[in-house]
């Protein structure tokens, strides 16, 4: 395991509203990890994870970066697929051909073994995922215990006990396996456009899904309402990519243009859409765009393929600086 010094780069030369921060993240094998699979932030350590293929590195608190190789995570070819997720006690990620294991303590220690395991999720202190040969969602808790829960799909999520999966369409799981489905597109006031994720808000249990005409939101099997161009003002585009909440429960989203290539952030403050960053205002490069995240002190950061970037304020960690 590796200890880098995080060096920072200010941003120049750009006439940018804000202090932006950026950092090269990428770029020299086996001294940084392109976050190529999946960039989050595990909101009970307020950690950054960078997960590239059977290799991932993590920026912690208080600004060390630690990078962990193949042989540390136990993964042995490339293209893994690895998969982090979090509960308010441990540190779970999956590997393909491996399984799901725990990482507390930097130390991995297999759970459940299988060849492949699809998407993950957890709720309070269990961890739900889909292995492969199965029709079913698997729930492991923190105890050891390992049960059939859902009938499965390619993408689900779960919050407080609820479940929605991917079923071809977005569909309310309200019991356990085989569970009675609603699915939304049957309620008048769902988007009956394609999707390309699904996401609960921060403090509700409220449901909200990406649309290439805006956004549905949902509670169980209700759809409550939608956020399109003609109910919103300043909305950069009606085709939403992605969906995130910050640390206030504002919801955030990332636009695509006619092409369909992302090129624009910005959040919802009540039906106007603010805070919109693109090329124009920002040093975020979207053709190598790996995803957006909030640390527990509200600070967004943008990940790319090579860069992290973040907005300098009074909550920034002192480690900026």
């Amino acid at each position: 395991m590796k200890l880098l010094v995080l060096l920072l780069v200010f941003c120049s030369g750009h006439a940018f509203s804000q202090t932006w921060i950026s950092k090269t993240i990428g770029g020299n094998w086996g001294f940084t990890v392109s976050p190529v699979k999946q960039f989050v932030i595990d909101p009970y350590r307020n950690s950054m994870w960078f997960v590239l293929d059977g290799t991932a590195s993590v920026i912690e608190s208080d600004g060390s970066y630690r990078i962990f190789e193949k042989v540390e995570l136990e993964s042995a070819f490339t293209g893994e697929n690895l998969f982090f997720v979090f509960t308010p006690n441990h540190i779970y990620y999956k590997v393909d051909l491996v399984g799901l294991k725990s990482f507390d303590g930097y130390f991995p220690v297999d759970l459940y073994s299988n060849s492949d395991i699809g998407h993950m999720v957890t709720d309070s202190d269990t961890v739900f995922f889909d292995p492969s040969g199965s029709s079913s969602i698997y729930k492991y808790h923190e105890s050891g215990t390992i049960n059939t829960y859902f009938s499965g799909g390619n993408y689900f999520q779960r919050k407080n006990g609820i479940t929605y999966i991917d079923a071809g369409l977005i569909a309310y799981a309200d019991a356990p396996w085989p569970s009675p489905l609603a699915i939304l597109q049957n309620d008048p006031d769902y988007l009956l456009a394609p999707f390309t994720e699904f996401k609960f808000s921060r403090f509700t249990d409220n449901l909200y899904i990406a649309q290439e005409t805006g956004i549905s939101y949902a509670y169980k099997e209700d759809v409550l309402g939608n956020l399109t161009p003609s109910n919103t003002t300043n909305m950069p585009s009606p085709d939403v990519r992605m969906l995130e909440f910050d640390m206030n429960d504002n919801l955030w989203a990332g636009f695509a243009d006619a092409n369909g290539d992302l090129f624009a952030l910005a959040m919802l403050d009540g039906t106007n859409w603010t805070n919109i960053y693109d090329a124009t205002n920002s040093p975020i490069d979207f053709s190598e765009f790996r995803g957006f995240q909030f640390d527990t002190l509200n600070n967004i950061w943008v990940a790319e393929m090579h860069k992290l970037h973040t907005i300098e304020n009074q909550n920034s960690p002192q480690w900026l600086s």
